[in-house]
Parts: structure tokens; C-alpha cells; sequence
């Protein structure tokens, strides 16, 4: 399948922090941990999620984007000469060619036997050129790249559910992940300093969030650390709080 995400607009006033099995997490959620899933909602409707930090769906959170109907083989089709990464090896650069077979393409990741139950086993591909081809250039972004953050850019809207502000910001800070069957990124934090919003234009994704504790590991919380691969003292660190799934149309906030 097929997933963007887009810095938003500021829509929280701070990140929640907790222990993941502690007390106050049970609290702040009045010991529920559901999400919630909306069609044709309303901000006013969702701020006050937002405000509590619980994550939710909205199931119709794509309609009318020009970019509703995207999947891999239309993006293939239409930027043939970019060139995207298969996330989960040693290289930085974007070394699969957007036009090969890379959709059939299911690779585990390294040890992925020993991934915790639920956790993606195969790797997924990514493609940041709208936010990262100028400052990256090492990394071979193929044909034409500027010519293509422009379509990109183009194609990009605001979602009805959001208040309104600038759809071209959104698009310049855009990345997309293409998952072929059993792929997905491994558990982990990222240093956005924006709320994002996560569309999914076609296929499922399924979602495992975990509130990130009190006192964070000082060693970081990069792809799978929480599994305890590298460091077996982390093994059982990795404790969801939500669990859920978007389908095709739908979408997420990350705060």
C-alpha cells in the first residue's frame, strides 16, 4: 500500500509524557486505551483527542485529495525515473530505480525471526524527495527531481477535517512509504518537531503506538532499539499503548 505523511500546523500545546506501564498513563486515559474512528467529522470535533493526545482515525480523512487514488503502480507509472530506498539496510541513498519490480518485492528484515509478536517482518520502501532532495543530493534522487517535488507539490491539499493553511507547506515537507505485503517500519521515535497527519491511499496500515516513558533511554529510540536486539537489557521494553488499523482513505494525526 501506499502512505504520505505532512507536517502539519502546531494542533497540540505540548507532547504527553508518562511511563508506558505506569500509573499516570492509565489515568490520563481514564484506563481506556480505544481510538476512536470518525467520517465526516469536524476539527472541532477531534481537537479535543488532540488536546488528550489519544490518537484516532478518520476514515474518510483523504476525501477529494488529488492524491486519494494513489498506489504503487500508479506512482511507478508516473515517476519512472525517481528513484526510492528499501529501508532496513546499511544504505542512505536510494539505490531501487521507481520503475524495477520493487512491488513484489517482500525482504525480511535482518533477525526479524526475533522481532517481537505483531512487529513488521519485511521491509518497506521510502521516498522523501520532496523534503529532502536539495539538502541530500548524495542520494540519488534519479531523473528530473526538482520537475517531480513539483507534481508532488501540486498534488498536495489540505484534508476537509483540518483548519485551513498553506496545502504548499504541507507538500514540501512530505515523505511516502510503500509497504508490499508484511512490510512496515520497526518501532521507533522520530525528531519531528510537528505534529504530522499519515494518509493511507491504498492498502491497510496498521498502527502500534506506545506513550513514551518518564525518564526516555538515553541511548535513543531508533528502528527496532526497543526490541532489544542490540541491547538484550531493553528486550520487553516495547509495550503498545494503542493498537489499531487504517484502511485505504483514511487517516491518522502523529503527535
Amino acid at each position: 500500500g501506499v502512505a504520505a505523511r505532512r507536517c502539519i500546523g502546531a494542533l497540540l500545546p505540548a507532547l504527553l509524557t508518562g511511563s508506558g506501564a505506569g500509573r499516570g498513563v492509565a489515568e490520563h486515559y481514564g484506563g481506556a486505551f480505544d481510538v476512536a474512528a470518525f467520517s465526516n467529522t469536524t476539527y472541532e470535533a477531534l481537537r479535543p483527542l488532540l488536546l488528550e493526545g489519544r490518537p484516532f482515525v478518520v476514515l474518510d480523512g483523504a476525501r477529494e485529495l488529488p492524491m486519494a487514488s494513489w498506489n504503487c503502480d500508479f506512482v511507478r507509472k508516473t515517476f519512472p525515473g525517481s528513484r526510492i530506498r528499501h529501508e532496513g539496510g546499511s544504505a542512505s541513498t536510494n539505490g531501487v530505480p521507481m520503475s524495477s519490480d520493487w512491488t513484489a518485492r517482500e525482504v525480511p528484515f535482518p533477525d526479524s525471526a526475533r522481532f517481537p509478536p505483531g512487529a513488521p517482518r519485511n521491509r518497506p520502501f521510502y521516498w522523501d524527495i520532496a523534503k529532502a532532495h536539495e539538502d541530500e543530493p548524495e542520494r540519488k534522487w534519479g531523473q528530473k527531481p526538482r520537475e517531480v517535488v513539483r507534481k508532488i507539490v501540486k498534488s498536495s491539499a489540505v484534508p476537509y477535517w483540518l483548519p485551513q493553511q498553506g496545502a504548499e507547506q504541507m507538500g514540501q515537507s512530505s515523505e511516502m512509504w510503500f509497504h508490499p505485503r508484511g512490510a512496515g517500519a520497526p518501532a521507533h521515535m522520530d525528531p519531528h518537531c510537528a505534529t504530522t497527519v499519515s494518509f493511507c491511499f491504498s492498502g491497510r496500515r496498521k498502527w502500534r503506538m506506545m506513550v513514551p516513558p518518564e525518564e526516555p533511554h538515553t541511548a535513543g529510540y531508533f528502528d527496532g532499539h526497543v526490541y532489544g536486539m542490540e541491547d538484550p537489557k531493553r528486550k520487553g521494553e516495547w509495550q503498545p499503548t494503542f493498537e489499531f488499523e487504517a484502511p485505504a482513505g483514511a487517516a491518522v494525526v502523529v503527535y
